[in-house]
């Protein structure tokens, strides 16, 4: 007898068995319970989907972003968010960004380096990945390994004005007035609308 999905799922004169429940139906739960509130039962709901699929990307990331929304066990929010970037997950990129910039606003930008140097090691060529990382380290006056950064990216994405307008700051810092002003006159070749560039431009040309 096929399953019918009007009856009960027990077995018994008359009734047919229902059909295992898919890591997504756990995950579209998981959504519509936390829609609702139910932290505790999206968790539980996120979880049981893992259970089935452990690489299910959907459900890492839904299940990485409820616990960082409750500040809950933030390592394993990070795993789990990495795990769903390397299952393939669509704007994961875009989502290892924003929990980067999170955890730096939160005054915890170790964290957010540490969760771009475990993104980086996976995506390599992910010119954002470089570009955020190399932020941070310049604002840590970590001026080389900024501009190793910065220079990934051009060479992934060479028509990029903020990354060449980056390497240029990375430049400047390491005291390289040469090497900052062609990363400048670079920049403003791709976008010339960029009036800070310009004046950072003045400076390394003095310098």
């Amino acid at each position: 007898m096929w399953p019918d999905c009007g009856r009960s799922a027990t077995w018994g004169p008359g009734r047919a068995p229902s059909r295992p429940r898919t890591p997504g139906s756990y995950n579209n739960e998981g959504l519509l319970r936390r829609e609702h509130g139910d932290a505790n039962g999206a968790t539980a709901a996120f979880e049981k989907a893992l259970e089935i699929d452990p690489e299910n990307a959907s459900a890492l990331w839904n299940l990485s972003d409820l616990l960082h929304a409750l500040s809950l066990d933030p390592d394993r929010s990070d795993d789990l968010l990495l795990r769903a970037l390397a299952s393939g997950l669509p704007e994961g990129v875009d989502y290892t960004v924003g929990r980067a910039v999170a955890h730096a606003r939160a005054g915890d930008t170790a964290r957010g380096l540490r969760l771009l140097d475990r993104a980086l090691s996976a995506m390599p060529a992910e010119p954002r990945l470089h570009l955020l990382r190399g932020r941070y380290r310049l604002e840590a006056r970590q001026c080389e390994k900024a501009l190793l950064d910065f220079e990934a990216a051009t060479r992934v994405d060479p028509r990029s004005a903020l990354a060449h307008a980056s390497t240029g700051l990375a430049c400047l810092c390491l005291g390289d007035g040469e090497g900052a002003a062609a990363a400048f006159r670079r920049s403003l070749e791709i976008d010339p609308d960029q009036p800070e560039i310009r004046r950072a431009l003045r400076l390394a040309s003095d310098l």
